[in-house]
This record gives structure tokens, sequence and C-alpha cells, in this order.
């Protein structure tokens, strides 16, 4: 939480990076379905490359890209190992899913502020994108069915090394366990000049 206090992308109300949250905004409003989730990443091999592409217009696709190197290089998990493990507990207990809800809410108030925040931000984020495309197809016929087919899951589940399980409840469930932050919007340039401060010149983002 230290590093997050003096963090200078850190967003105003929220202990996470500032383009995380410009990355969300993107995602959602340019390409509001889960698909853009299963499209080829944007690929960054050499420094040049993320120059390149840091010029060019902020896609949907680069912004998933961005979010999925964020989780995948996070130097801790973000679901802390023995509070997973809780959480999978209170999942599988045969108790109300409002009872569940609530001591999800109280073990999640355990966390260090910036892995709330993060996963606040997150989780309703995912829950969004997978009820729009729910919404947009005929196909789905419950938004738990919705959860459960969604390539976002499982994806997410492998970069923060959760259990598949666990992370589907707390999508499918999302506004029930987590308040809606109040964030502020930023404009494009911010976002790509504080990513270009970053550290995704070393390897290819996947």
């Amino acid at each position: 939480e230290e590093a997050t206090k003096h963090n200078p992308l850190q967003n105003d109300d929220l202990a996470v990076p500032r383009f995380l949250v410009d990355c969300i905004n993107i995602i959602e409003q340019a390409h509001p379905q889960d698909s853009v989730y299963r499209q080829e990443p944007v690929k960054i091999k050499q420094p040049a490359d993320l120059e390149n592409a840091l010029k060019q217009p902020l896609t949907p696709v680069f912004a998933v890209s961005l979010l999925k190197r964020f989780l995948k290089e996070l130097p801790e998990q973000l679901i802390p190992t023995e509070l997973n493990s809780a959480i999978f507990k209170i999942i599988n207990d045969p108790n109300p899913d409002l009872n569940r809800f609530i001591e999800i809410r109280n073990l999640i108030q355990k966390f260090p502020k910036s892995n709330r925040d993060t996963m606040r931000l997150l989780f309703l984020h995912f829950h969004d994108i997978i009820h729009q495309s729910h919404t947009m197809s005929p196909t789905q016929t419950s938004s738990s069915k919705s959860s459960e087919s969604s390539f976002i899951p499982v994806s997410i589940a492998a970069l923060i090394k959760s259990k598949e399980r666990t992370i589907k409840y707390l999508i499918q469930h999302a506004t029930d366990i987590f308040e809606r932050p109040q964030t502020s919007s930023t404009s494009r340039v911010s976002l790509i000049k504080n990513v270009s401060r970053s550290s995704l010149h070393s390897e290819t983002i996947e």
C-alpha cells in the first residue's frame, strides 16, 4: 500500500494505476463484449514496437493486452493465497447466496486496499462486459449461463493464479459483492504518456 501512495499513475479515488481505469473505460466504451478478450493480443517484442503502437489510436484490443500484462506481472497475487482458499470454501458451503455475499465482503475487507480496489474495478468490469454480451446475444438464456460460457473467467483465473470456480462466482455476483467505485475519466493522451513510462519494453504482451 505504501508503494501505491507514491504511484504517479494512481487514480484519485482508487488505489489502482490510472492507466488501468483508462483501459477499462476504452474497452467498455468502444467494444463492450467479452469477445474482445478472445482476440489476438497486440504483440510487443521490442521497445520500438511499443513506441509505434502508442503512436496509433488506442484500441480496445491494445487496452486488453495492457490489462492482461498488468495482471500477469503483479508482484504479488491479486487474491492472497490464504484468502483465496477461504473464499473458495465459502463458495462451496451449502449456504444461501446472501450469506455467502456477506462472508465474502467481510473477508475482502482483510485484503490490502490496493487489492480490494483492483478486484472491485476488474470484477465489476468483467461482469458488465459479460452481461452486455449476454444482452446482445439471444442464444444465452441466463446471466449465470453467460458467465459460465464466457472465456473471461478461464483467462483471468490463469493470469492471477486463482481457481476458475472462484473467479466465475466473483464475476457472476460482482454487483452483490462489490460497490461501484466513483472514478473520473481521463484522456487517451494521458494514458499513452503513462504507459510509455511503464516497464512494458522487456517482453511480449500476452
